[in-house]
């Protein structure tokens, strides 16, 4: 069995890819965030209050504030670096052929082509849009599901394939 899919890599792509990569470490970090705020806040009130449940429950609103700050200000701040980056011609929109097959996946673009065997993969992820084939934690393949021509059918050819050929403790495949 064998797969091919021909994926364009621009901006929106760049931006899922990081906000996927980011994602539990941005999480426990709005966590962190809320708690601190919480906290900082429970603390200096207390003193106007008749509980310490009294103070945090106070405190509640500005900490989902500040929380919710805090993930506006990241992501605006990803997508100008992003952006930035695009209109710097440090990162370009380029098109890749991929081929996943019994040798492993197969990509070409206008950089040239290479062969990532199987035993290279170091993970795979799916999202509900994208595939992420990691070769370490910053560097991965991606293969953007709503290009595919079929994406249902498609989608369910490439988690074949890659179970068929990868150890399930690598992949985080949906379904």
């Amino acid at each position: 069995m064998q797969y091919h899919g021909k994926f364009t890599i621009g901006r929106k792509e760049n931006i899922r890819y990081n906000l996927f990569v980011t994602g539990n470490r941005f999480l426990f970090m709005t966590v962190l965030v809320f708690v601190v705020i919480a906290l900082m806040l429970g603390v200096t009130t207390y003193g106007q209050t008749k509980s310490i449940q009294q103070a945090l429950i106070r405190a509640l609103p500005m900490a989902l504030g500040g929380a919710a700050l805090f993930v506006v200000l990241n992501t605006v701040m990803m997508i100008f670096r992003i952006n930035k980056a695009y209109k710097s011609k440090t990162a370009y929109e380029f098109t890749q052929d991929i081929t996943i097959d019994g040798q492993g996946v197969h990509a070409t673009s206008e950089r040239g082509s290479a062969l990532l065997a199987w035993e290279k993969i170091a993970k795979v992820a799916e999202s509900g849009k994208t595939f992420y084939l990691f070769l370490s934690k910053t560097q991965a393949y991606v293969l953007p599901k709503y290009q595919m021509k079929d994406p249902v059918a498609e989608a369910a050819q490439v988690r074949e394939l890659l179970r068929s050929h990868l150890d399930a403790k690598i992949l985080k495949l949906k379904k």
